[in-house]
């Protein structure tokens, strides 16, 4: 068979875009090209994108104004495919072929005020996926709850597919060393993330803690540096910026928690790497978040006291060994297996 797959969120080189979906997307592709070796793969892009076997044969449709709504549905009628992926929480329209759709996270229909600009695109994309898509995929079962009980889709036609964890997250190997014990998070630095609450927390810890903040400052929340000034944290919290997968697992060793008060998640990437890092998780009840932390860390409510609390009580010695097990419920290539056997259904 031949398979379409919208690719277009790969083609980033600003390494603080290179967030939750386009990893998800790019390891996809990277394992499918190892496992399927019987179809062949049209990779559509508005920018090149990397090469990732054999099989899969980058086409790039530039540029990217009108890629969605008009170059890409004429390439599809022009050469049409067996089966068309949409990577990209998206589907192009007058597809008349077998389409699975991906749905990462609706946050956006419960906080519309933290996704400013990019609510009404998220909000139009992801309604014509959801109407027209042959068959769903999401990364966790709070979100598939969330597409049943908001759109009245129906359950058998989505597939939960947990996304894995990359093999260089592992408790072995170096750690970051700081002046102080330091908790960690990893994300873009965005309104969604609710780092503003994190602040808040830290700033009730009274014994020596620090905050590391990793992550990509693309669309930043200015509200979090008026929190820092706030609450006197300027000497307690880092930000790291953009930092390597390399330097990322050494920091996840190095801390003393891994912490995440997101607004609303789909699943969190981050939160498996620190697990399988041996770094235990504490996050507020949002989301996906309780059901992808497990037994691997704490999950409390969103609100400053109850993860200062957690915070103080956690005992990474004894959490440690669970988050390294839960972390192993997570693999790319059963992400992978499983997405393929949804061909032939």
């Amino acid at each position: 068979m031949t398979i379409g797959v919208d690719a277009g969120m790969l083609g980033v080189s600003d390494e603080r875009l290179k967030v939750g979906v386009y990893h998800v997307a790019n390891n996809l592709l990277k394992n499918i090209a190892a496992l399927d070796k019987k179809n062949t793969y049209r990779l559509y892009s508005f920018l090149p994108i990397p090469k990732f076997g054999n099989t899969m044969h980058n086409i790039v449709l530039s540029p990217a104004r009108g890629y969605l709504r008009l170059r890409l549905p004429l390439e599809l009628r022009t050469h049409p495919v067996d089966i068309f992926l949409g990577l990209g929480q998206a589907l192009p329209p007058f597809l008349h072929t077998t389409s699975i759709g991906f749905v990462y996270d609706l946050g956006f229909l419960f906080h519309k005020e933290a996704y400013g600009n990019s609510y009404k695109k998220l909000l139009g994309q992801t309604n014509y996926l959801v109407k027209h898509a042959s068959h769903i995929i999401t990364i966790s079962n709070a979100t598939k709850h969330d597409i049943v009980s908001l759109y009245d889709r129906d359950p058998k036609t989505i597939t939960v597919c947990y996304p894995g964890v990359d093999d260089r997250f592992k408790p072995q190997g170096e750690r970051y060393h700081h002046k102080n014990p330091y908790i960690l998070f990893v994300g873009s630095l965005t309104k969604t993330k609710d780092i503003p609450l994190l602040l808040q927390s830290l700033a009730l810890v009274k014994k020596p803690l620090d905050l590391l903040l990793a992550g990509g400052d693309y669309w930043p929340d200015p509200a979090i540096d008026e929190s820092i000034n706030r609450y006197k944290l300027s000497n307690r919290v880092k930000k790291l910026g953009f930092v390597s997968d390399e330097m990322l697992s050494r920091y996840y060793r190095g801390a003393v928690a891994f912490v995440t008060t997101a607004l609303h998640e789909g699943f969190c990437l981050p939160v498996v790497e620190a697990m399988a890092c041996g770094t235990p998780v504490i996050a507020v009840d949002r989301g996906a978040l309780a059901e992808t932390v497990g037994d691997g860390g704490i999950v409390v409510r969103a609100d400053a006291q109850s993860i200062a609390n957690a915070v103080v009580s956690m005992n990474k010695h004894i959490l440690g060994q669970n988050a390294i097990e839960r972390a192993k419920v997570f693999s790319w290539h059963t992400f992978v297996k499983k997405v393929l056997s949804l061909y032939e259904t």
